[in-house]
C-alpha cells in the first residue's frame, strides 16, 4: 500500500504550512507596506511602524513566552527583495529597543513616583500621630492634625495605586517591544 501522503492547505509549500504549526509567530502581508504606517511617505529605514501591524503583533505574541522566538513575516515571492528586508528588520529592531528603553524607564519612574508618593504619606501619618500626642490645649493642633490623617492616607493609597497600577497600564505595551527586541525576525516567501 502506498502512504498517503498529507494534505496541505497551500499545496507546494510544506514549509510555510509547518511554519504555522510551531509555536512561533507568524504573519502573512501583502508587501512590506503592511508592516508600515500608510500615511508615512518617507523610506523603509525613517518610516513608522504602522499601528495595526503593532497591535496584531502584541495579541499574537500575548501567549508567547519572553526568551527569544522566531516571528516570520510571510511575504509573496514576487515581491521579495532582500535587501528591503534587512533595512525593515533593522527597522523593526530599532523602533522596538527605542520602545522598550522608554517605557522601562517610564516604568522606573512611575514606582519611583509611587514610593515617594506613600513614604510622604507615611511621614504625615507619622506627623499627625506625633501632634495628636502633644496636644496642650492648642486650637491649632487639632486642626493640624485633621489635616495631616487625610493626607497621610491619601497620600500612601495614592503612591500605592501608581506602583501597581498605573505601572500595569503599561505591561502590555513593556511585553510587547521586550519580546520584539528578543524575536528573530525572519522573512519567508509563499
Amino acid at each position: 500500500m502506498a502512504k498517503k501522503e498529507e494534505v496541505s492547505f497551500y499545496p507546494g509549500k510544506r514549509e510555510i504550512a509547518q511554519l504555522l504549526k510551531k509555536k512561533e509567530v507568524s504573519f502573512w502581508l501583502d508587501s512590506y507596506d503592511d508592516i508600515f504606517s500608510d500615511f508615512d511617505p518617507r523610506p523603509y529605514h525613517q518610516k513608522g511602524l504602522s499601528e495595526d501591524f503593532l497591535d496584531e503583533a502584541r495579541r499574537a505574541m500575548r501567549e508567547m513566552p519572553s526568551e527569544p522566538f522566531v516571528f516570520h513575516l510571510l511575504v509573496p515571492s514576487k515581491r521579495r527583495k532582500l535587501h528591503d528586508e534587512a533595512i525593515i528588520k533593522k527597522r523593526i529592531r530599532d523602533h522596538a529597543k527605542k520602545h522598550y528603553t522608554e517605557l522601562n524607564e517610564e516604568r522606573k519612574k512611575i514606582k519611583q513616583k509611587g514610593i515617594v508618593l506613600s513614604f510622604c504619606g507615611l511621614m504625615l501619618m507619622g506627623l499627625a500621630a506625633f501632634v495628636s500626642y502633644h496636644k496642650d490645649g492648642s486650637v491649632l493642633l487639632p486642626i493640624l492634625q485633621v489635616i495631616l490623617e487625610p493626607a497621610g492616607w491619601f497620600s500612601v493609597w495614592f503612591g500605592l495605586d501608581i506602583i501597581f497600577y498605573e505601572r500595569k497600564e503599561k505591561k502590555p505595551d513593556y511585553e510587547l517591544y521586550e519580546k520584539l527586541t528578543k524575536a528573530e525576525l525572519v522573512f519567508e516567501s509563499y
